[in-house]
C-alpha cells in the first residue's frame, strides 16, 4: 500500500471512527438516563413496599379488633349469664320469702 492510498482512506476511517466516537457517546448518554430511570423506578417500588406493607398492617387491625370484639363479647355473655342465674335463684328466694310471709299471716 503506497502512501497516497493511505492519504485517500485515512479521511474515511477518521470519519468512521468520528462517528462511531458519536454513536457510543449516545449509546453512553442513554445508558445514563436509563439507570437514572431504573433507579426511580427502584425508589418508586420501595415506597410502593413500604405503603403495602402499612396498609397490611392497617388490614391486620380491624381483624384484630374483631377478635378482641369477640373475646369480650364472649366475656360479656357469660357474665350475663351468670347475672340471669343470680337473678333466678333471687326471685327464688323472694317467692320463698313471699310465701312464708303469706303463710305467717295466714296462721
Amino acid at each position: 500500500m503506497t502512501l497516497e492510498e493511505i492519504d485517500c482512506w485515512m479521511p474515511q476511517m477518521t470519519d468512521m471512527m468520528v462517528k462511531t466516537s458519536s454513536k457510543l457517546n449516545q449509546v453512553a448518554d442513554l445508558n445514563l438516563v436509563l439507570g437514572k430511570k431504573l433507579d426511580r423506578f427502584a425508589e418508586l417500588s420501595a415506597g410502593a413496599g413500604q405503603t403495602i406493607d402499612r396498609l397490611s398492617g392497617k388490614l391486620d387491625q380491624p381483624a384484630d379488633l374483631s377478635t378482641r370484639n369477640e373475646q369480650t363479647n364472649g366475656r360479656l355473655s357469660e357474665k350475663v349469664d351468670k347475672l340471669a342465674d343470680i337473678s333466678a335463684s333471687t326471685n327464688q328466694k323472694l317467692d320463698r320469702l313471699v310465701d312464708a310471709l303469706l303463710r305467717r299471716e295466714a296462721s
